[in-house]
């Protein structure tokens, strides 16, 4: 969906690796996060937003990940290992996508050497080679823009093992993600992966039970249930059922891949992947935890679990809690198969929160309270019951869809979809008039959503078929899906 929330794009680079300098006496720089998207400064300290959401930031999170990294000499002798920073660099870009001139570099600890060393890596070895990276990379092509800023932080880390659990538990501490894969997905390892291995290896059973049972961040259960599970640990399933309730958050990085989980999603996710270590009905005992609390944090896990739920009457009662007091939007593609007249109305008021969470463009509100209707879920759901009660709140719907200036693919190929199944004069009738006065047929999204509708259909109702090679445009992907 284009949506005009700015977006963050924070590439986390953590390189281990063994640098010497002969010209001083420097333990070796390692980073642990790389901002390495293109950024103009808002004027609020550490808000960075991308420039008209190019995806520029792939090459330099390459080349900063390899020059910085490699050649960033944290001064340790000077100042120990226990100072940290934040540099931001400020830079010009002419018309061509060139930097053209660096007009200032901040480092957020005022620390001579500390700046300096970050001058000299930025103006020397950095910025002077980025030409280059543009030629090969013409589709970054960036207008002439002032005041871009990218921004990296300035951690030491110690290549070597660390012996001291505390010291190891104490630095794991402050992290927000866990690292699935050793490598960064640019041909480094991650520091993050070496604290994880360092603290399964050095800690007994007991010692990851305990650590799973107390420790107050999540990065770190999950590195000792990741130990337990790897050493067979017969109560990993106790473990897993006793942190259902856990709402904490965390990230989980796969290769360059940044992802959002909570403990139980990713405690779940680790233990199912294991079968060796867990039984059907163990794995019945936890989805029927999850199913049944309200309070569970294993969101991404319950949703995927409602999908595949047979709509059973005794279950009924519990899918009508998570429709109408817990505002699943997961649990209408259950609830839609028991096809009871009394849940009609909630049906038709998913359908009718297709503005909710966004602003008058039809993009994403800069609220991330505002959570988004569960309009996609409903339009899914009746797909499969496609009553004639529906079709008010899908002529608004589709009102709404055509005056968007953001657009949401997913929605539109749904509504069209949903629109097909009724397979009827009204339906048939409703997309003409769509594609004949209502604008459709000069928007090049609703006439490929609609060959999209229509064609990954398994039994398309050729009723459409006309309408369809009237008025759709075959999306330029379409022979590579197909595929």
């Amino acid at each position: 969906m284009k949506t005009a929330r700015h977006i963050f794009i924070y590439i986390a680079i953590l390189i281990i690796g063994c640098y010497t300098s002969q010209a001083h006496a420097w333990t070796p720089f390692k980073l642990q996060s790389v901002n390495a998207s293109f950024a103009k400064w808002t004027g609020k300290t550490g808000q960075m937003v991308c420039i008209d959401g190019i995806g520029s930031d792939y090459a330099l999170s390459n080349y900063l990940s390899t020059y910085i990294a490699h050649n960033f000499k944290y001064p340790h002798e000077l100042i120990g290992d226990s100072i940290s920073a934040h540099c931001d660099v400020t830079f010009d870009v002419d018309n061509t996508g060139r930097v053209s001139e660096i007009t200032h570099i901040k480092v957020s600890k005022n620390i001579d050497c500390l700046k300096a060393e970050a001058e000299r890596v930025i103006t020397t070895l950095v910025f002077p080679s980025l030409p280059k990276i543009y030629d090969d990379k013409k589709e970054m092509y960036l207008p002439e823009t002032k005041g871009l800023t990218i921004g990296f932080d300035i951690v030491p880390y110690p290549a070597e093992k660390i012996e001291n659990k505390d010291e190891l538990l104490e630095i794991m501490s402050s992290y927000g993600w866990y690292c699935a894969t050793s490598s960064n997905g640019w041909g480094g390892r991650r520091a993050g992966w070496v604290l994880q291995e360092n603290l399964k290896a050095q800690t007994s059973t007991q010692e990851k039970v305990e650590i799973f049972k107390t420790s107050k961040n999540p990065v770190v259960r999950f590195t000792a249930f990741n130990g337990l599970v790897e050493e067979h640990y017969p109560e990993c399933v106790s473990l897993a059922k006793s942190c259902i309730d856990d709402s904490s958050s965390m990230g989980r990085w796969w290769g360059d891949l940044l992802l959002s989980s909570t403990l139980p999603d990713a405690v779940i996710s680790e233990l199912f992947s294991h079968k060796d270590i867990y039984t059907v009905a163990d794995s019945l005992a936890i989805d029927s935890l999850v199913f049944y609390s309200p309070m569970t944090g294993a969101h991404k896990y319950r949703d995927k679990l409602l999908l595949r739920l047979a709509p059973t009457p005794e279950r009924y009662s519990r899918v009508k809690e998570l429709c109408y007091q817990e505002h699943s939007g997961s649990a209408l593609h259950i609830l839609v198969q028991y096809r009871k007249e009394e849940d009609k109305p909630l049906f038709i008021k998913a359908l009718k929160e297709y503005s909710k969470g966004l602003d008058k463009r039809g993009a994403c509100t800069e609220d991330p309270e505002d959570t988004e209707g569960r309009t996609n879920d409903a339009l899914e759901a009746i797909i499969s019951w496609p009553d004639k009660d529906f079709i008010p709140a899908l002529v608004k719907l589709g009102d709404y869809e055509l005056s968007r200036q953001f657009y949401d693919y997913q929605r539109i190929e749904l509504f069209y979809r949903a629109i097909m199944e009724y397979d009827n004069e009204w339906a048939y009738g409703y997309i003409k008039e769509l594609f004949t006065n209502k604008g459709a047929n000069k928007n090049g999204y609703h006439r490929q959503y609609l060959y999209r509708a229509y064609y990954k259909n398994p039994h398309p109702h050729e009723r459409f078929l006309n309408l369809v090679e009237k008025y759709a445009e075959k999306p330029w992907d379409w022979d590579y899906y197909r595929k």
